[in-house]
């Protein structure tokens, strides 16, 4: 607890970052990342469902939904679990309509260099 209160009360410049590897999976982040069919079903998510997910508003429509469908396997499943699926869906929904803005972005840049 003393860890904690000391940490609180330094300035965030002055901490030393912990090792990464303490806290980062990378096993289990390459493991999905290099599972071809994991990449192919996230990259084939409609754009829209996306911008779905990314709306507050329709949280709770998310975790409904991951909630039946998660039941349908696992009769055990709780909330909390359906929470952090639907929670998993609006971070890759971030990440991809962030690449979309920058492969526009990029696109734009790219006819500018053309019309020079």
């Amino acid at each position: 607890m003393s860890v904690i209160i000391w940490l609180m009360n330094k300035p965030l410049k002055n901490i030393v970052p912990f090792d990464l590897n303490d806290l980062v999976l990378w096993e289990d982040i390459a493991s999905v990342t290099e599972n071809k069919d994991v990449v192919k079903k996230i990259s084939q998510i409609p754009k829209e469902t996306y911008i779905f997910a990314l709306k507050k508003s329709n949280r709770k429509f998310l975790v409904e939904s991951a909630f039946k469908s998660l039941k349908k396997t696992n009769p055990k499943v709780t909330v909390r679990q359906a929470e952090l699926l639907a929670d998993t869906l609006c971070t890759f929904a971030k990440i991809f309509t962030n690449d979309i803005k920058v492969i526009k972005k990029n696109k734009k840049v790219v006819r500018i260099l053309k019309k020079s």
